[in-house]
């Protein structure tokens, strides 16, 4: 069992619809499917083209990414690893705080990547894929 950062209502509430709508905004002006919101406690977004599910989003917000990203290698909670298990493909959409830019990465990069227990301001000892940052690709939103 991973160690977890506790559930934060109010953080829930400030992050999830903002940089939801504008990954969704992307994914269909930029790569042309419809999006629409996964159901609760499931992945963030389900992507289809011609009335056919094509692949599966995971969204975040970056609070401590303001400007350029500073740095090598991107945390990725291990508590997301059972969104990069589902059936098809599955991405994770890291979004700057401001929502201007995002990065994307596959799951099989995040899953294939080493687990490390790390501290952070929310919790202490956390598991966290540690993803280089050279399987993600930065996309102006």
């Amino acid at each position: 069992m991973f160690n977890r950062k506790p559930f934060s209502e109010e953080q829930f509430k400030q992050d999830d619809r903002p940089a939801k709508v504008k990954v969704a905004a992307y994914i269909t002006n930029r790569w042309e499917m419809i999006v629409s919101e996964g159901e609760q406690y499931g992945v963030d977004l389900v992507c289809s083209k011609d009335q056919e599910i094509v692949g599966l989003v995971e969204v975040e917000r970056r609070h401590n990414w303001v400007d350029e990203f500073p740095f090598r290698t991107v945390h990725v909670p291990a508590r997301k690893a059972k969104f990069f298990v589902l059936e098809g493909p599955v991405i994770l959409f890291s979004v700057r705080s401001d929502l201007k830019k995002a990065m994307w990465c596959k799951d099989v990069d995040i899953m294939s990547s080493p687990i490390e227990l790390l501290d952070n301001k929310h919790c202490e000892n956390e598991d966290f894929f540690v993803v280089p940052l050279e399987h993600w690709r930065l996309v102006d939103l």
